[in-house]
C-alpha cells in the first residue's frame, strides 16, 4: 500500500502548505482479496494537479482487487468522522 500519512500528499499537510481549495482530493476503498484473510481498504491523499491526482487512482486501482469507491474532486474536505472527532 502506498504510504500517505506523513508526506507531501498527507491532506492536512497539503492543505496547510497550499489551502484546502487549491488542492485536488483523490478518495479510494476497496478491498485485498488475499489467500489468508480479505481486508478493506480506504484512504485518501492530495495533490496539486488533477492529473497527479488520477495517478494516484490508477495506481490504486492496480493495488486493489475489488474498487468500491474511486474518485478526485477539487478542494479539500475532511471527512466526516474527523469533522466528528477532530482526527
Amino acid at each position: 500500500m502506498p504510504r500517505v500519512k506523513g508526506t507531501q500528499f498527507d491532506c492536512s499537510i497539503a492543505s496547510a502548505q497550499h489551502g484546502a481549495a487549491n488542492l485536488w482530493q483523490a478518495n479510494v476503498g476497496g478491498r485485498v482479496l488475499s489467500d489468508n484473510q480479505p481486508y478493506n481498504v480506504s484512504t485518501e491523499a492530495c495533490f496539486t494537479t488533477q492529473s497527479d491526482c488520477e495517478a494516484f487512482l490508477y495506481l490504486m486501482n492496480g493495488v486493489l482487487d475489488q474498487i468500491i469507491t474511486s474518485r478526485c474532486q477539487m478542494g479539500y474536505e475532511k471527512s466526516f468522522f474527523d469533522k466528528l472527532f477532530g482526527s
